[in-house]
C-alpha cells in the first residue's frame, strides 16, 4: 500500500506541474523527483539518490502519461555504504483505468520496489532492476504484476 501511495502521489505532483493537455496537442513537462530512503524492501535500509534527472512527462488528453528522458540513481546500502549507480531511464506509460486503478507499462530499464505484503499476504519486500518489459497494475485491491520479461537484477543481493 505504501508503494501505491508513493506512485499515486508522484503522479498527482507531476500533474500539478504539468499544463493541461488539449485534445490536439499533448503537454510535455519536466518530471521532478527527490531522494528517498526505502525501508523493509531489503534486510537493510536503502538510500535512493538522484544523480541525473532529465526526465519528462507527456500528458495526453485521454489521461495517459508518457515518461521519457534520462534518469540515473545511486542505490546505497545504508548499513555498509555499498552502492551502485543505475541508469533507469525507461521509457513507460502510466495509464489510468476506469476502475480507479493505474497501469504502468514500462519498457527498457526501470527500478522497482515492493514492500512486504504488496504482492499479496506474506510476500517479501523486493528491490530489483528490470531490463525489458514490465507491466503492473496498482489499485485499491493491491498490486499485480501483469507481465515481466527480459532480465532482472536483485539489488538487495547486489548491495549485501
Amino acid at each position: 500500500m505504501k508503494r501505491l501511495i508513493a506512485i499515486l502521489s508522484g503522479i498527482v505532483i507531476a500533474l500539478l506541474f504539468t499544463s493541461a493537455a488539449s485534445a490536439d496537442r499533448p503537454a510535455r513537462d519536466f518530471l521532478p523527483a527527490g531522494d528517498l530512503t526505502l525501508e523493509d524492501v531489503c534486510p537493510f535500509d536503502v538510500g535512493l539518490e538522484i544523480i541525473e534527472n532529465k526526465e519528462f512527462i507527456t500528458t495526453f488528453s485521454d489521461g495517459r502519461l508518457l515518461i521519457t528522458g534520462t534518469f540515473k540513481v545511486r542505490v546505497t546500502n545504508l548499513d555498509s555504504d555499498e552502492s551502485l549507480d543505475l541508469n533507469i531511464s525507461g521509457p513507460g506509460f502510466v495509464i489510468p483505468n476506469p476502475d480507479g486503478s493505474v497501469t504502468l507499462d514500462a519498457h527498457g530499464t526501470w527500478l522497482f520496489w515492493f514492500f512486504p505484503g504488496d504482492l499479496g499476504p506474506g510476500s517479501p519486500g523486493r528491490l530489483f532492476v528490470n531490463n525489458g518489459h514490465f507491466v503492473e497494475t496498482i489499485g485499491p485491491g493491491g498490486i499485480t504484476i501483469d507481465k515481466q520479461s527480459g532480465s532482472q537484477q536483485d539489488i538487495c543481493a547486489a548491495l549485501a
